[in-house]
């Protein structure tokens, strides 16, 4: 076995997948904190960071710690923060540098907008003691040799949804069951800016056409696309409803902070605080953060062409005329009319062809080491 000998930790910099993030993240279960599930939480695999990723209130940042010869090294303790929190946080207050994998060495970390729009700049010091907490007493000098030094990346946080524009193109069909419009949603903040990527949207056509896809994300231009097909059979239009939306999400409640704050309010011992108000209030709880919040809507009308009826039958062709006599007195023969056959011709129905769909699926599957006391709860 073959070991690389590297350097003292001595200096930082940053890995990052995106520089925007979005307001939105709160604290969900009322403890004080935004540490819980569905909040800001460090997620512990790559499947967890990916998911959160996909958010447009959450971001990935790695901090890579390199020796003084350039090599990325791991076991190294990085302490986090932001210079707002009213504008942003960070998942965890220290992380150690790991060995990720496909993502290298570095300490993962997650920045996660709260309340402000505007730029915020994430903080990343290289750590010689180890801080309480996590650990229950701090640890000077766990690594004494290590240089002092710091980093800063800066991200922008976006506004929340406050509004919808919609185009449809082309916004005037033959309603076939078969033409399509592309109906595009840029989705703005209050101030007119585009939204953050990852900004759920979604397409409800109801009965009177199909979407697909019905549930999509902005991306970095706050746009969001799908192809709306409405059915055929003679409607004068297919109204498409637009909405962003923040996606609840199900969390795990501490009762017994929940108990010690219905006691502050009551001015009362927790222990006196009955079993009942406690389970009301975290089931309160639980109901509002799993609800998905509409942010924004607005709504846009395909119209279909005047006419026939869309996706009525054609007329059946026209009877032949009465044969005229002959001067004989014999009636000639009629006329072949174009797509008639004649008596004994041979009639062969077409067997349609259908279109093959593919679908192909990709995912991560690895999973990041967890630092010791970054575990969290997850409720499928």
């Amino acid at each position: 076995m073959t070991f690389t000998v590297v350097g003292e930790p001595d200096s930082v910099e940053f890995l990052t997948l995106e520089s925007t993030v979005q307001t939105g993240v709160v604290d969900l279960d009322d403890d004080g904190k935004l540490g819980s599930e569905g909040e800001c939480p460090l997620e512990t695999t790559a499947a967890g960071f990916l998911a959160a990723n996909a958010t447009a209130e959450r971001a990935i940042v790695l901090g890579i710690v390199r020796d003084e010869d350039g090599n990325a090294i791991t076991g190294s303790l990085l302490l986090w923060d932001t210079d707002d929190h009213d504008k942003a946080v960070m998942a965890a207050p220290l992380t150690p540098t790991l060995d990720l994998g496909t993502f290298g060495f570095g300490a993962p970390n997650l920045i996660c907008g709260t309340q402000k729009a505007g730029t915020v700049q994430v903080l990343a010091s290289i750590s010689r003691d180890i801080p309480s907490p996590p650990a229950p007493t701090k640890i000077p000098n766990a690594d004494p040799q290590a240089e002092l030094d710091s980093g800063k990346k800066e991200f922008t946080v976006k506004g929340a949804p406050d509004s919808i524009q919609l185009k449809a193109e082309p916004q005037t069909l033959a309603c076939d069951g078969q033409n399509a419009s592309t109906v595009t949603a840029t989705v703005l903040d209050k101030n007119g800016d585009p939204v953050a990527a990852g900004t759920r949207v979604r397409f409800d056509v109801r009965v009177l056409g199909t979407a697909s896809p019905i549930n999509a994300t902005t991306n970095a231009e706050g746009v969001a696309t799908s192809k709306v097909v409405p059915v055929a059979g003679g409607a004068a239009g297919v109204p498409v409803h637009v909405s962003a939306i923040v996606k609840g999400v199900r969390i795990d409640v501490d009762e017994d902070a929940i108990r010690e704050q219905i006691a502050q309010e009551r001015g009362i011992d927790p222990d006196d605080v009955p079993d009942r108000d406690v389970q009301e209030r975290v089931e309160q709880i639980e109901t509002e953060a799993a609800k998905d919040r509409v942010m924004a809507e607005a709504s846009i009308l395909i119209s279909c062409t005047a006419g026939a009826a869309p996706g009525a039958a054609p007329p059946p062709p026209a009877p032949p005329a009465p044969a005229a006599p002959t001067p004989s007195g014999q009636v000639a023969p009629a006329a072949r009319q174009p797509g008639l056959p004649r008596s004994g011709d041979a009639i062969v129905t077409p067997r349609a062809s259908l279109p093959l769909w593919a679908l192909l699926a990709a995912g991560l599957g690895a999973t990041l080491l967890t630092a010791t006391g970054f575990a969290v709860r997850r409720r499928m």
